[in-house]
């Protein structure tokens, strides 16, 4: 699975459209699509936004070892030419210092540059090249993913004047280089991308349980876990899951209670 962020929908258009995603969710400034490969958000501009929306996607949907997780979006620069792709391979949060290095373990036809990311628009800048999203989304899908899983690929749109850019300007830009973006993310979505024995079916049943039960993150990995093991020992993860698909946990005891429950018996078999 794809997990793409942007901030603008102009940004999202051209996967929208290319994955063939339907939107699925809209909360606060929010916007939530997904389909059979892909799943994106558009947060809106902004640290706060980028880190909350990457969080929240995470959070719901629990991705697993081999799901990639990117953020596309634009940037202002006056190290590369605008409608060039870039690929960074260091982001920086301005406002903290901090420095992350995404593992640039795989072939790519792009640039490569330094990205700052900071709260608002600037007009000079001693990195390579800027943004408002990247190392706060970053930072937040860290928390989810392994370096290995998570990049950060930037559209250069301006000459750190983003005002001077159009809607319908960013949205052709966007559209003229998502194809190329699309079939790197597509080959790289195939690395690693776990042996699941589980069936579509027990995934969809699981989903409804992580929804119904109110799980964490953490909850949802555990599940996952133990229903593969589950199925090595030739146990029926699809009836407990069918069972467990009905309860509705209406409190956290409720849902604590409910999940032990479940964990016990496709643990022990029953």
């Amino acid at each position: 699975m794809i997990y793409i962020l942007t901030a603008l929908f102009q940004e999202a258009k051209p996967y929208i459209e290319i994955y063939r995603l339907k939107r699925t969710a809209a909360l606060g400034g929010v916007q939530l699509f997904e389909g059979e490969d892909c799943r994106l958000t558009v947060c809106g501009i902004g640290p706060v936004k980028a880190a909350a929306a990457a969080a929240h996607t995470m959070t719901r949907y629990a991705p697993r070892r081999g799901d990639l997780f990117v953020n596309i979006g634009a940037a202002g620069s006056l190290v590369f030419n605008i409608g060039e792709i870039v690929l960074c391979h260091k982001i920086v949060n301005t406002f903290t210092g901090g420095e992350f290095y995404p593992a640039m373990l795989y072939e790519h036809p792009f640039r490569e540059g330094i990205l700052g990311s900071s709260g608002s628009p600037v007009r000079e800048s001693r990195y390579e090249l800027t943004d408002m999203e990247g190392a706060f989304a970053y930072e937040a899908a860290l928390t989810f993913l392994p370096a290995a899983r998570i990049q950060c690929v930037k559209v250069i749109s301006d000459r750190l004047n983003p005002e001077s850019v159009s809607a319908k300007a960013l949205e052709k830009l966007m559209s003229v280089t998502a194809g190329r973006i699309s079939e790197w993310l597509d080959g790289l979505a195939e690395l690693d991308k776990p042996k699941d024995i589980l069936t579509e079916d027990e995934g969809r049943l699981m989903e409804i349980v992580s929804k119904n039960m109110r799980l964490t993150f953490a909850m949802n990995q555990k599940l996952r876990q133990v229903c593969v093991q589950a199925k090595i020992r030739g146990v029926n993860a699809f009836a407990a899951l069918m069972d467990a698909s009905e309860i509705a946990a209406v409190s956290k005891t409720d849902s604590k209670e409910a999940f032990v429950g479940l964990i016990s018996r496709l643990s022990e078999g029953e």
